[in-house]
């Protein structure tokens, strides 16, 4: 029987830009010089933009523009007027492709079958691999700490098809 996992960042362009600019976000210009934050202040909700038919849309938006109402798709003059203090910044398509890339590279170390699910996501077969780390949940549980370490949110499921793996790890 085929075993497939699924791993799926939710925050997949979020996580790769903050892992590319480790600094905190910066201060909009036209801020007072002594404006900076502190570095123990919580960070500024922050949203990645694109603009498609002209119109400038948010591509992603971290747990912080979330809880404050924004959402992937509106317009970024709206999400500006509802949270002045958002950061944005542009969204680097190419650049979460070719991490999601380097990704897969690295999963080659739990299975010698992974494939990419752009553009946030990746499938492992892991048929017969399993009880090299002790089970399915183990080798889960292993994955999911390693790339939580480096800063990425994932969710991950098992499962018979790619298909049921997939939605399990988005809605299950």
């Amino acid at each position: 029987m085929t075993r497939i996992l699924c791993v799926w960042s939710p925050n997949w362009a979020i996580d790769n830009w903050r892992r590319r600019h480790p600094a905190p976000p910066s201060i909009p210009t036209g801020s007072p010089p002594g404006d900076a934050p502190s570095p123990e202040a919580p960070a500024r909700p922050l949203a990645l933009v694109e603009t498609a038919r002209g119109t400038r849309r948010l591509s992603a938006v971290d747990d912080a523009a979330a809880a404050l109402g924004l959402f992937v798709g509106q317009k970024a003059a709206d999400a500006l007027a509802l949270v002045p203090e958002l950061d944005l910044t542009e969204a680097d398509p190419a650049a979460d492709a070719q991490a999601l890339q380097a990704l897969t590279d690295w999963c080659v170390r739990f299975s010698p079958a992974v494939a990419p699910a752009p553009p946030d996501g990746l499938f492992l077969d892991i048929t017969g691999l399993a009880h090299l780390w002790g089970g399915e949940a183990e080798l889960a549980c292993d994955l999911r700490a390693r790339l939580q370490a480096n800063g990425l949110a994932i969710r991950c499921a098992v499962a018979d098809t790619a298909g049921a793996a997939w939605a399990l790890a988005r809605q299950g």
